[in-house]
């Protein structure tokens, strides 16, 4: 069981907004093996999953990345995408604030690549081939991101479950995924309302399914939730790996 608590914070505030605590459990006898913090599991899975659909959707090779969002989850994404896509070698980051949007930043120079940190999100769209939009929610937010002004082959991933985008430019993107159909149907707005007139085309799990999926081409975007299975197998590999080298506090 992965059990999220969430809470809005304020502007700049250095405490987070949620905490995650996942229970394993013997799959066959359902006695209880681990408590486990959630929260690096959560961050690891997040981006493994932005980088699965990058690595089916994304039909060339990518130089620039723009980051909307400077927490964790910011920095667990520019770790797997500079991985996945070694030609990377220039990175934007816009945040709240700038000074956020600069610490982004030279974590991204301190692995090698050339980071800006900018004031004006449109240049993030403008000249950005891959962009992850890390948005949290928070009292008063107004959707500030407008897919029309991206380049044409633009991919996006919205790990803000899309309530960043203006919902009238949703339609901008020529190929629309989610991680699973059977819990999302299209992208949410800031009220977590589905937007309706912009609905996903396919899953992650679909694309997965296929011998050789091709990149979509166009403007794409994959906007998620979270698999429940990504989290029980990073919990497993976690689990197995404590149990290996004797870390953790035994309970019984």
């Amino acid at each position: 069981m992965k059990w999220v608590s969430m809470a809005p914070v304020s502007a700049g505030s250095t405490t987070p907004g949620t905490g995650t605590t996942i229970l394993l459990n013997d799959y066959e006898t359902g006695r209880l093996l681990a408590v486990m913090d959630g929260s690096e599991i959560t961050l690891l899975r997040t981006a493994a999953l932005s980088a699965v659909a990058a690595s089916i959707l994304v039909g060339r090779a990518p130089r620039t990345i723009g980051l909307i969002g400077s927490g964790l989850q910011a920095h667990a994404h520019l770790l797997a995408f500079t991985e996945l896509f070694p030609d990377l070698g220039k990175v934007l980051t816009f945040s709240r604030t700038l000074a956020s949007a600069e610490n982004l930043a030279s974590s991204a120079r301190d692995i090698g690549l050339e980071a800006e940190a900018v004031t004006d999100a449109e240049r993030v769209l403008g000249e950005s081939d891959i962009i992850i939009s890390m948005v949290p929610g928070a009292p008063g937010l107004r959707p500030f991101l407008d897919a029309r002004r991206l380049k044409p082959d633009c991919f996006v991933s919205a790990v803000d479950i899309g309530r960043s985008w203006m919902p009238e430019s949703l339609t901008a993107f020529q190929t629309r995924v989610t991680d699973s159909l059977s819990q999302s149907v299209a992208p949410y707005d800031v009220h977590t309302k589905p937007v309706e007139t912009a609905p996903f085309h396919t899953d992650l799990v679909t694309l997965c399914g296929r011998e050789s999926p091709a990149a979509s081409g166009g403007r794409t975007l994959f906007c998620f939730r979270g698999l429940a299975i990504a989290d029980m197998a990073l919990a497993k590999i976690v689990y197995d790996e404590a149990v290996q080298k004797a870390i953790g506090t035994r309970l019984a």
